[in-house]
């Protein structure tokens, strides 16, 4: 039995569906590339324009594309040297950050420790507010005991007094009862001399 051929893939080499797979990557990469270029200023319809003219004009050999096909190439060329100019300043942007790196650094450091020594303060200003917070309650404290005793008093005498206002009541009642008939019986002076 004779032995199988291997297929093209596995041999080594792209089959022909694979190779036209990498033209039409190659094409969509290159039209990302071209959409750089509307920070320049070019238009997005431009950059869409060449990028679908990409799919007819890259596939075809530089000897047998038309005269239509080079130009258009020649404004991808042009398109693709803003893209590039926009990824120049790009990284130029971002070595700047990069560099100045340290300085953020330090002044982000900077901030750090002020921040912690603020944090201290406050933490301090914390505790002594907590501790006329408890001093404050301990005087309040204080100062309400004697107050509900001073209440306390003030309501016993108050009812003391409430006590003594009916005895008085009772009394003068009694007194002008017991007293007025006595004044018109026309009794002794003296015995009603000694009680008024």
């Amino acid at each position: 039995m004779a032995p199988k051929r291997g297929t093209a893939s596995a041999a080594g080499r792209p089959s022909k569906a694979a190779k036209k797979d990498t033209t039409a990557a190659t094409c969509r990469l290159v039209a990302d590339a071209l959409e750089l270029a509307q920070k320049k200023g070019t238009p997005a319809d431009v950059t869409a324009f060449l990028g679908i003219a990409l799919k007819h004009t890259l596939p075809t050999h530089k000897e047998a594309r038309h005269e239509f096909q080079v130009a258009v190439l020649k404004m991808v060329e042009k398109t693709l040297s803003d893209s590039e100019s926009v990824l120049l300043e790009d990284i130029a942007s971002a070595e700047a950050i990069v560099n100045s790196a340290e300085d953020e650094k330090s002044r982000r450091e900077a901030a750090v420790v002020s921040a912690e020594q603020n944090l201290q303060v406050c933490q301090e200003t914390l505790k002594e507010k907590q501790a006329l917070k408890a001093q404050k309650q301990e005087e309040l404290k204080a100062t309400l005991e004697p107050l509900k005793e001073a209440q306390a008093k003030q309501q016993d005498g108050d009812a003391k007094d409430a006590d003594l206002e009916k005895a008085k009541e009772s009394f003068s009642a009694a007194l002008s009862d017991l007293l007025a008939p006595m004044k018109e019986a026309g009794g002794s002076k003296r015995p009603l001399h000694n009680l008024a």
